[in-house]
């Protein structure tokens, strides 16, 4: 069992582990700049799935979006650390907002 799988199936039976998030689940690429997320699921292969654990960005991450231009990188901010995205991947990207 992978690293992905293994967490899948230890949040399904342990929900209540789950940080809380408020609102319907919506593609990272639709966040605007200073809202906070936690995501909720990728919509992607196992290696985009793998090269995003291996930067910090799992199911149940919290994570703060720092700019969105319609044109150039995605950043995002995940603990101590800034990240640039391209527009491919926070389109598969699916976040919740995280009630302040």
């Amino acid at each position: 069992m992978s690293l992905i799988e293994n967490m899948n199936a230890r949040d399904a039976e342990n929900p209540s582990a789950q940080p809380t998030a408020r609102g319907p689940d919506v593609p990272l690429s639709g966040v605007a700049p200073g809202q906070e997320v936690i995501l909720t699921s990728i919509s992607g292969g196992r290696q985009l799935q793998h090269r995003l654990t291996e930067m910090g960005l799992v199911r149940g991450s919290r994570f703060r979006v720092i700019a969105n231009a319609h044109r150039g990188p995605f950043i995002v901010s995940v603990k101590d650390t800034r990240l640039a995205l391209g527009r491919g991947v926070v389109h598969k990207i699916l976040v919740r907002e995280f009630p302040e």
